[in-house]
């Protein structure tokens, strides 16, 4: 009996000490994903070439091969509907 007064009186302390500190918690575990995101989203270093303001760089991609699919893959089957 003492053991099950014990355990509920762990969980209500428990309970109560959580709704109190969860919002100090919650706050640090935010300002920490801040900064996070913050440093992720800085700006890059600008490039030091020689290009003008202005000009515009373009970088293409090659067209990619298309697959040609021979026509004389496998061989045609004439489906009939057997029935018992």
């Amino acid at each position: 009996m003492e053991t099950l007064l014990f355990i509920i009186l762990i969980f209500m302390v428990g309970g109560w000490l959580l709704r109190r500190l969860a919002p100090y918690i919650l706050l640090h575990v935010f300002k920490r994903l801040a900064s996070r995101q913050g440093s992720f989203y800085q700006a890059p270093p600008r490039e030091t070439n020689s290009r003008q303001e202005g000009e515009v760089k373009v970088d293409r991609q090659q067209s990619q091969k298309k697959k040609k699919i021979k026509q004389e893959i496998g061989e045609y089957v004439d489906f009939e509907d057997v029935q018992n």
